[in-house]
């Protein structure tokens, strides 16, 4: 039986003292540590960015000391509006406006993009579970357009009936796909990320 739901756990703390903007950020923390997905001068696209503690993480994995002699790029792009950080380049954008994107981001191929994104949550699990995948559905279009021939896609997901409809579509467009549910995914969520390569 999954543990009460507690708004203010450690994560939540430990994202207080450190200087993070949510708890999300130790997800993607320890996603790298296991799969090593970042280094320093990447050029990384993240989608859903709102608060912005993946761009925070970003921001320290692949900037380099001197980024004026770099080619380091940090894009976030969220429906709502992200407070400034420095050296991220931000754009209030609907992920699924690919014209939209086209304009943003022009010609622009990125290294890795992350997608730490979650529908409206319905409290109906099937519904909000294939909203997910929806979503997902969408991320990987964009990945089609602006991942390099040899990026990374990381990129959240909620288990269930319409799961392994996403694995079929990703198996297309990716030579090798790996799960992980982070320890600061909270014991009760039914997410999962995927990391993608090329």
């Amino acid at each position: 039986m999954p543990k009460a739901y507690v708004v203010q756990d450690k994560y939540f703390q430990k994202a207080k003292e450190q200087g993070y903007r949510a708890r999300s950020a130790f997800k993607l923390l320890e996603l790298n540590e296991k799969f090593r997905i970042f280094k320093k001068g990447q050029k990384v696209l993240d989608l859903g960015s709102a608060p912005g503690s993946w761009l925070q993480v970003l921001s320290q994995k692949i900037k380099t000391s001197n980024d004026q002699n770099t080619k380091t790029v940090i894009v976030g792009i969220d429906l709502q509006e992200i407070e400034a950080l420095p050296g991220v380049q931000l754009y209030q954008a609907d992920i699924t406006d690919l014209e939209k994107l086209k304009e943003l981001l022009g010609h622009d191929k990125f290294d890795v993009i992350t997608a730490d994104l979650a529908p409206k949550t319905s409290g109906i699990k099937d519904v909000d579970q294939y909203r997910s995948v929806e979503l997902n559905l969408a991320v990987l279009e964009v990945a089609k357009l602006f991942l390099k021939p040899k990026g990374k896609l990381i990129s959240k997901v909620f288990i269930g009936a319409d799961f392994q409809d996403l694995l079929k579509e990703l198996k297309q467009n990716f030579l090798k796909i790996r799960q992980h549910k982070p320890k600061a995914t909270r014991d009760r969520s039914f997410e999962t990320y995927l990391v993608c390569e090329r």
